[in-house]
């Protein structure tokens, strides 16, 4: 998943819980060539119904994933576990999500700042 749909290097790393799309066309010998999608676009060709709940984790691109899912954010409003890996990937998120309309909660216990987990809720706005 990403901000936009296309092609992308997929990089596997040899912890393979680590692995990930490789940034910004960059790419090293022994990356494989992937089909890039959005939720938006599965969303809307029909590929899957809007989703209730969204977990995302994808090492340091949970931006990229939300924005390419905003249009199903803002129509739908499915709960969201984020974890982050990064306090500006974090921070990022946080602004982009609450700028939506939702409500964040740490799971962790964690000020937002120091925190990798996060529940983000639909908050109805009056």
């Amino acid at each position: 998943m990403a901000a936009r749909e296309g092609t992308g290097w997929f990089t596997v790393d040899s912890d393979r819980s680590m692995s990930r799309l490789a940034g910004s066309g960059r790419h090293n010998p022994g990356d494989i060539q992937v089909r890039v999608v959005t939720l938006d676009g599965m969303v809307e060709r029909g590929e899957v119904p809007p989703p209730m709940v969204v977990k995302c984790d994808v090492e340091d691109a949970e931006l990229d994933v939300l924005r390419g899912a905003e249009a199903l954010l803002r129509a739908h409003h499915p709960a969201i576990l984020l974890d982050t890996h990064s306090e500006s990937g974090q921070m990022a998120c946080c602004r982009f999500l609450s700028d939506l309309g939702y409500r964040l909660t740490m799971l962790d216990g964690l000020p937002q700042r120091e925190s990798g987990e996060l529940l983000a809720v639909w908050r109805e706005r009056k």
